[in-house]
C-alpha cells in the first residue's frame, strides 16, 4: 500500500492508495484529529464506497479547521467486498496500516519568480521556470501566439514537456513557435488561481547557405557543392537595461586599485536614457578605481552565435564637458567565456 498524504491544513488534501487488483476492495481512512488517542465517526474519510478492482483510489482529505497543528496517527483500513466501517474490529480479508501525518496551518501561494525571455537557434531546445512558495503549489502553463491573441493551455505532447510542473520544457522547437509567449498558472492548496508574468520565445531561423551560389562547368567535370546552414538575420539580443545586471549578462571589474562601483542602474538626475524609462541604461563612472587609477569594467553580453553581416548597435552618452578622457572598447570572444584575464590591461579570451 502506497501512501500520499499532503501535510497541511487546508481545505482539501489529496490522497492516494495503491492496492491489489485481484480482488474487489474498499478504503477509509482514520485521522486523529483531536489528538485523543481514539478514532472516532467525525474523523473519518471513506476513498470509495463501492469495492472495486482498481490499482489505486485517489480521493480528498477535508482537513477540519479545528485540527490540533502537529504529528498525529492516520489509519488506512482496506477490506475485501466493503466498506471496513470501523476502525479497530476485524474482518475476514484485509489491511490495516498506521501512519503519521503533520497537520500544519496552509501557506497561501506565492509566485516569487516569472519565466524569462528566451532566445534560441531553430531546431534547439529551451525551458521556462516559474518560481513559488507556500502550501502545495499545482501548475498548468498556458501559451499565446503573440501579445494580441487569447491564453490557451499548452497541449500535451512534442515539443513540450513539464505542462504541470513548475518548468515547461520544449524540444525539437520549429521556426513555427517565434513569438509564442508563455506563462505559469499556479494555485495552491488554500489559494485562488495566479499568474506568472510572461516571457517571449523567439527562434532564430537557419538560412542554408550554397557555395558558391552558381557555377559555369563542362560536360563531363565535377564541381563541389558546400552546404552551411547560419542563422538568419534576426534580433540575438535586445536589452533595454531596465534592471542591472540583466539576466545572463555579466559585470567584471579589473579596475586597478578597485573602486567603490562598477556597473550600475543609470541615474536620471544625471541624465536620461536613449529610450524607456529614464533610468534605463547601463552606467560607470570614476568611482570604479580609486581616486587616482586605471578603469577597467566589464560588460559581457549573454553568449549568441553570429555570423558575417550582423550588426551591433548601441548608444553611449557622457556627461559634458568634464575633465575626463573617456575610453570605450567593443571586444569578442570566439567561444563563450567570461574570461578577462586578472589584471586592468589584460583582456583575456576577448582578443577580437
Amino acid at each position: 500500500m502506497h501512501l500520499l498524504v499532503a501535510q497541511a491544513r487546508l481545505l482539501v488534501n489529496p490522497i492516494t492508495i495503491d492496492k491489489p487488483t485481484t480482488f474487489s476492495e474498499a478504503v477509509q481512512v482514520w485521522i486523529d484529529y483531536n489528538v485523543n488517542g481514539t478514532f472516532e465517526a467525525s474523523e473519518l474519510t471513506t476513498l470509495n464506497a463501492t469495492a472495486n478492482t482498481l490499482p489505486s483510489i485517489t480521493a480528498n482529505i477535508n482537513i477540519p479547521a479545528t485540527a490540533t497543528i502537529g504529528v498525529t496517527r492516520m489509519r488506512v483500513r482496506l477490506r475485501f467486498a466493503g466498506l471496513p466501517g470501523d476502525p479497530c474490529l476485524g474482518y475476514a480479508f484485509g489491511e490495516t496500516e498506521d501512519y503519521n501525518v503533520n497537520i500544519q496551518p496552509c501557506v497561501p501561494i506565492t509566485i516569487t519568480g516569472s519565466p524569462a525571455n528566451a532566445t534560441i537557434a531553430c531546431g534547439n531546445s529551451t525551458s521556462f521556470t516559474t518560481t513559488t512558495t507556500g502550501s502545495l503549489p499545482a501548475y498548468v502553463w498556458e501559451y499565446r501566439v503573440n501579445a494580441s491573441s487569447p491564453w490557451q493551455f499548452v497541449p500535451a505532447g512534442a515539443p513540450y514537456s513539464g505542462q504541470n510542473t513548475a518548468t515547461l520544457t520544449m524540444t525539437n522547437v520549429s521556426q513555427a513557435f517565434n513569438g509564442y509567449q508563455y506563462r505559469a498558472v499556479v494555485v495552491g492548496g488554500c489559494s485562488a488561481t495566479d499568474f506568472s508574468g510572461f516571457a517571449t520565445l523567439t527562434v532564430n531561423a537557419i538560412v542554408p547557405t550554397v557555395t558558391p551560389p552558381s557555377a559555369t562547368i563542362c560536360v563531363g567535370t565535377v564541381q563541389p557543392l558546400t552546404l552551411t546552414n547560419t542563422l538568419g538575420n534576426t534580433d540575438l539580443i535586445s536589452e533595454g537595461f531596465n534592471t542591472m545586471t540583466p539576466a545572463g549578462w555579466t559585470v567584471i571589474n579589473r579596475s586597478a586599485p578597485l573602486g567603490t562601483t562598477s556597473w550600475f542602474q543609470g541615474d536620471n538626475t544625471v541624465f536620461t536614457s536613449q529610450s524607456g524609462a529614464a533610468n534605463a541604461y547601463a552606467a560607470a563612472n570614476f568611482n570604479n578605481t580609486g581616486a587616482v587609477g586605471q578603469i577597467s569594467t566589464w560588460l559581457i553580453t549573454p553568449s549568441v552565435t553570429i555570423k558575417n553581416g550582423d550588426i551591433l548597435t548601441f548608444w553611449t552618452r557622457k556627461v559634458a564637458p568634464d575633465a575626463f578622457a573617456d575610453r570605450m572598447q567593443v571586444r569578442m570572444s570566439s567561444i563563450a567565456s567570461t574570461n578577462v584575464g586578472a589584471t586592468a590591461t589584460s583582456v583575456g579570451d576577448f582578443t577580437t
